[in-house]
């Protein structure tokens, strides 16, 4: 993924910052209204327990749930799959195509390897 810097050198302009999530916007017509970050906070008090959000929108993501198959049964997470783009839009977490949550918090904010999935799940189940 491209950093922000880039799309500042081409005339792109921070909107919006939500944690490490930047809104960049470069605008034809200068009248038009700026786009928001939708605030869906709320959002994460619907998943209790372990819950992974995902999208077959990144091919990584989705190849992600196959390789965590067996862990995804013994900790008996409860799988997701984003299927619109409204459905995406309602995401507790800005980056719409993988949240992993565990009771209302957010355990990771973007698509992660088996590896790192097994170090959290090992910090969060004791």
């Amino acid at each position: 993924m491209a950093k922000k810097d880039l799309f500042i050198k081409n005339s792109f302009e921070i909107i919006e910052q939500k944690d490490h999530f930047y809104l960049l916007v470069k605008k034809i017509n200068k009248n038009s209204s700026n786009p928001v970050i939708n605030n869906n906070e709320k959002e994460l008090e619907k998943y209790q327990g372990l819950n992974i959000l995902y999208s077959k929108q990144c091919p990584w993501v989705a190849r992600f749930i196959y390789e965590v198959e067996d862990l995804i049964k013994k900790y008996k997470i409860n799988i997701i799959e984003i299927k619109n783009s409204k459905e995406a839009q309602k995401n507790p977490n800005i980056y719409g195509t993988f949240t992993f949550i565990n009771n209302s918090k957010i355990l990771s904010d973007r698509y992660i390897s088996r590896t790192r999935f097994i170090n959290i799940l090992t910090k969060e189940i004791k």
